[in-house]
Protein backbone atom coordinates (compact mmCIF):
# COMPACT_ATOMS: atom_id res chain seq x y z
CA UNK A 1 0.00 0.00 0.00
CA UNK A 2 1.06 3.07 -0.72
CA UNK A 3 1.67 5.90 1.74
CA UNK A 4 -0.17 9.44 0.96
CA UNK A 5 2.96 10.81 -0.20
CA UNK A 6 3.82 8.66 -2.38
CA UNK A 7 0.23 8.47 -3.61
CA UNK A 8 0.31 12.32 -4.19
CA UNK A 9 3.81 12.00 -6.00
CA UNK A 10 2.55 9.80 -8.11
CA UNK A 11 -0.33 12.13 -9.24
CA UNK A 12 2.00 15.44 -9.66
CA UNK A 13 3.97 13.74 -11.93
CA UNK A 14 1.06 12.62 -13.98
CA UNK A 15 -0.15 15.99 -13.76
CA UNK A 16 2.66 17.78 -14.87
CA UNK A 17 3.13 15.23 -17.83
CA UNK A 18 -0.19 16.23 -19.23
CA UNK A 19 0.41 19.83 -18.14
CA UNK A 20 3.99 19.93 -20.39
CA UNK A 21 1.70 18.62 -23.35
CA UNK A 22 -0.43 21.46 -23.62
CA UNK A 23 0.47 23.64 -26.61
CA UNK A 24 1.07 27.48 -25.95
CA UNK A 25 -2.23 27.59 -28.15
CA UNK A 26 -4.06 25.60 -26.12
CA UNK A 27 -3.41 27.29 -22.72
CA UNK A 28 -3.92 31.04 -24.02
CA UNK A 29 -7.40 29.53 -25.07
CA UNK A 30 -8.15 27.41 -22.01
CA UNK A 31 -6.88 30.98 -19.67
CA UNK A 32 -9.49 32.83 -21.44
CA UNK A 33 -12.49 30.00 -20.73
CA UNK A 34 -10.82 29.66 -17.12
CA UNK A 35 -11.43 33.76 -16.52
CA UNK A 36 -14.90 34.12 -18.67
CA UNK A 37 -16.08 31.32 -16.84
CA UNK A 38 -14.77 33.19 -13.40
CA UNK A 39 -16.45 36.47 -14.45
CA UNK A 40 -19.82 35.54 -15.64
CA UNK A 41 -20.20 33.54 -12.07
CA UNK A 42 -22.75 34.70 -9.62
CA UNK A 43 -19.65 33.90 -6.88
CA UNK A 44 -17.43 37.12 -8.82
CA UNK A 45 -20.43 39.25 -9.50
CA UNK A 46 -20.95 39.32 -5.49
CA UNK A 47 -17.65 39.40 -4.25
CA UNK A 48 -16.39 42.18 -2.77
CA UNK A 49 -12.76 41.71 -2.10
CA UNK A 50 -10.76 39.55 -3.61
CA UNK A 51 -7.75 37.18 -3.44
CA UNK A 52 -6.17 35.88 -6.75
CA UNK A 53 -2.61 34.50 -7.73
CA UNK A 54 -0.20 35.39 -9.86
CA UNK A 55 0.18 32.74 -12.53
CA UNK A 56 3.07 30.54 -12.84
CA UNK A 57 4.40 29.56 -16.13
CA UNK A 58 2.47 26.04 -15.73
CA UNK A 59 -0.77 27.74 -14.49
CA UNK A 60 -3.77 28.93 -16.23
CA UNK A 61 -3.24 32.82 -16.58
CA UNK A 62 -5.47 34.69 -14.61
CA UNK A 63 -3.83 38.05 -14.79
CA UNK A 64 -6.36 39.75 -17.12
CA UNK A 65 -8.70 39.43 -13.81
CA UNK A 66 -6.38 41.61 -12.31
CA UNK A 67 -7.47 44.64 -13.84
CA UNK A 68 -10.89 43.58 -14.27
CA UNK A 69 -11.36 43.25 -10.20
CA UNK A 70 -9.97 47.01 -9.78
CA UNK A 71 -11.97 48.46 -12.94
CA UNK A 72 -14.94 47.16 -10.88
CA UNK A 73 -13.62 48.99 -7.68
CA UNK A 74 -13.01 45.24 -6.05
CA UNK A 75 -10.03 45.51 -3.42
CA UNK A 76 -7.57 42.88 -4.69
CA UNK A 77 -4.61 41.22 -3.01
CA UNK A 78 -1.88 39.04 -3.80
CA UNK A 79 -0.11 36.43 -1.99
CA UNK A 80 3.19 37.97 -0.78
CA UNK A 81 6.08 35.67 -0.23
CA UNK A 82 7.69 36.39 3.63
CA UNK A 83 10.96 34.98 3.92
CA UNK A 84 11.42 35.33 7.65
CA UNK A 85 8.42 32.90 8.48
CA UNK A 86 8.90 31.06 5.09
CA UNK A 87 5.52 31.36 3.86
CA UNK A 88 2.83 33.61 2.23
CA UNK A 89 1.07 35.84 3.45
CA UNK A 90 -1.51 38.88 1.47
CA UNK A 91 -0.83 42.18 0.46
CA UNK A 92 -2.99 44.45 -1.37
CA UNK A 93 -2.21 45.91 -5.65
CA UNK A 94 -3.83 49.14 -6.01
CA UNK A 95 -2.24 49.45 -9.76
CA UNK A 96 -0.99 46.71 -11.18
CA UNK A 97 1.74 48.56 -13.22
CA UNK A 98 3.23 50.47 -9.67
CA UNK A 99 2.38 47.34 -6.77
CA UNK A 100 3.82 44.32 -8.60
CA UNK A 101 7.14 42.96 -8.53
CA UNK A 102 8.80 39.52 -9.17
CA UNK A 103 9.55 38.11 -6.03
CA UNK A 104 10.77 34.60 -4.29
CA UNK A 105 10.31 31.39 -6.88
CA UNK A 106 9.83 33.96 -9.66
CA UNK A 107 6.28 34.52 -8.95
CA UNK A 108 4.48 38.33 -9.35
CA UNK A 109 3.63 39.50 -5.90
CA UNK A 110 2.97 43.07 -4.07
CA UNK A 111 5.14 45.22 -2.91
CA UNK A 112 3.15 46.64 -0.59
CA UNK A 113 3.29 45.41 2.86
CA UNK A 114 1.51 42.08 3.86
CA UNK A 115 -1.40 42.45 5.90
CA UNK A 116 -4.43 40.16 7.62
CA UNK A 117 -7.26 41.48 5.77
CA UNK A 118 -10.50 39.28 6.88
CA UNK A 119 -13.00 40.59 4.60
CA UNK A 120 -11.96 38.47 1.18
CA UNK A 121 -14.93 36.75 0.38
CA UNK A 122 -13.79 35.27 -3.08
CA UNK A 123 -10.22 33.23 -3.74
CA UNK A 124 -8.70 31.94 -6.39
CA UNK A 125 -6.80 28.81 -5.63
CA UNK A 126 -4.23 27.35 -8.49
CA UNK A 127 -3.49 23.63 -8.03
CA UNK A 128 -2.44 21.10 -9.92
CA UNK A 129 -5.90 19.02 -9.91
CA UNK A 130 -9.04 18.49 -7.85
CA UNK A 131 -11.54 16.43 -7.21
CA UNK A 132 -15.35 17.14 -7.02
CA UNK A 133 -15.27 16.72 -2.60
CA UNK A 134 -12.84 20.02 -2.96
CA UNK A 135 -9.72 18.19 -2.78
CA UNK A 136 -6.74 20.29 -4.14
CA UNK A 137 -3.60 18.84 -5.70
CA UNK A 138 -0.81 21.68 -4.94
CA UNK A 139 2.97 21.55 -5.92
CA UNK A 140 4.10 19.66 -2.58
CA UNK A 141 5.25 22.80 -0.18
CA UNK A 142 1.65 23.52 1.62
CA UNK A 143 2.45 27.10 1.27
CA UNK A 144 -1.07 27.29 -0.17
CA UNK A 145 -2.41 25.29 2.63
CA UNK A 146 -0.94 27.36 5.02
CA UNK A 147 -2.27 30.32 3.63
CA UNK A 148 -5.61 29.34 2.71
CA UNK A 149 -6.16 28.10 6.83
CA UNK A 150 -5.57 31.48 7.74
CA UNK A 151 -8.42 33.36 5.11
CA UNK A 152 -12.30 32.44 5.30
CA UNK A 153 -14.20 33.06 1.89
CA UNK A 154 -15.13 31.02 -0.90
CA UNK A 155 -12.59 29.29 -2.39
CA UNK A 156 -12.69 28.55 -6.12
CA UNK A 157 -9.92 26.24 -7.56
CA UNK A 158 -8.01 26.56 -10.96
CA UNK A 159 -6.65 24.41 -12.73
CA UNK A 160 -6.22 23.38 -16.75
CA UNK A 161 -9.29 21.34 -17.85
CA UNK A 162 -7.17 18.07 -17.39
CA UNK A 163 -6.69 18.36 -13.58
CA UNK A 164 -10.74 18.59 -12.73
CA UNK A 165 -10.99 15.21 -11.97
CA UNK A 166 -14.48 14.13 -11.72
CA UNK A 167 -14.05 10.24 -10.95
CA UNK A 168 -10.74 10.93 -9.19
CA UNK A 169 -9.81 10.93 -5.80
CA UNK A 170 -7.10 13.06 -4.27
CA UNK A 171 -5.63 11.77 -1.09
CA UNK A 172 -5.58 14.34 1.58
CA UNK A 173 -4.04 14.85 5.21
CA UNK A 174 -4.69 17.01 8.12
CA UNK A 175 -3.40 20.07 6.70
CA UNK A 176 -4.74 20.17 3.15
CA UNK A 177 -7.16 22.83 2.63
CA UNK A 178 -10.07 21.59 0.33
CA UNK A 179 -11.96 24.88 -2.35
CA UNK A 180 -15.43 25.08 -2.57
CA UNK A 181 -15.58 24.44 -6.05
CA UNK A 182 -13.43 24.61 -8.92
CA UNK A 183 -13.42 27.21 -11.83
CA UNK A 184 -15.65 24.36 -14.19
CA UNK A 185 -18.07 24.39 -11.52
CA UNK A 186 -19.11 27.76 -11.06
Amino acid sequence: MLSLQEQKTILRKEMREIIKNLSAEERVKQSQVICQSILNSAQWKQAKCLLLYSPLKDEPDITSLFATALSEGKPLYLPQYNSDANEYSIAPVGDIEKDIRIGKYGIKEPINCATRQKDIDFILVPGLCFDPTGARLGRGKGFYDRLLSQISGFKCGVCWEGGWLLKRFIPMEHHDARVDACWCDL
